[in-house]
């Protein structure tokens, strides 16, 4: 299923730091994986959210359109960054619906944190581990198109100016996001599931430093 995507070096050698998981629970995070959980809000309450108010677009693809874009610097703020992905309809149930306000509020600021933390403890949101191999891969392709797109939206030029490795992430994100995947749940899926995750979580960190000039876990002065 997964196996043409898989990279063909290691991903953890395109960062200077190799991350590392936490000795124990993060707090800000409820204890539990962020690939399900952004402190209270799991992946599928936010697609609840989402489609109870008929926004077009899931939990996972709206993660990776704000990750994209806060990683190439993207400047708008709690109050603005639906505006600036060009997402008018969920703008819209925010400035209306004080409860969407806040849990989107939250959403943004987990997602912006989480990208700066010194723990590199970042995760792009899927479904939770005990779901089907396809549909958490389906939903990292989902994750990768929305990251692109995102990219795109914040304008940063410094993208002519990436290294050979960052441009070989940004090529391969691409192409993940172009993919169209068969049915498939083995073992092997699995495997490979956990590579390109591996993969496309290092290279994000990878491409967030270099747009930003901003490494996670440092401060911009």
């Amino acid at each position: 299923m997964f196996d043409a995507l898989v990279p063909k070096h290691n991903p953890c050698a395109l960062t200077r730091q190799r991350p590392t998981p936490l000795a124990q629970p993060d707090p800000l995070w409820g204890g539990d994986c962020y690939t399900a959980r952004m402190d209270g809000l799991s992946h599928a309450d936010i697609d609840r959210i989402l489609g109870e108010h008929q926004i077009g677009i899931n939990a996972s693809e709206l993660h990776g359109s704000l990750c994209g874009y806060l990683c190439a610097g993207g400047a708008a703020g709690t109050d603005a960054w639906c505006e600036a992905l060009a997402l008018e309809a969920l703008q819209d149930v925010i400035s209306d619906d004080a409860g969407a306000r806040s849990q989107f509020g939250k959403f943004f600021d987990l997602a912006r944190s989480q990208l700066m933390d010194p723990q590199l403890i970042f995760e792009p949101l899927l479904p939770a581990d005990d779901d089907r191999v396809m549909a958490r891969a389906n939903a990292l392709v989902e994750w990768c198109r929305g990251f692109v797109g995102g990219l795109g939206l914040a304008g940063n030029d410094a993208a002519e100016e990436l290294s050979d490795n960052a441009r070989e992430v940004l090529a391969d994100l691409s192409r993940i996001a172009a993919s169209d995947l068969e049915s498939g749940d083995n073992d092997d899926d699995e495997n490979d599931f956990t590579e390109v995750f591996e993969y496309v979580r290092v290279g994000v960190m990878l491409l967030q430093s270099e747009l930003t000039d901003v490494s996670p876990g440092t401060t911009r002065h």
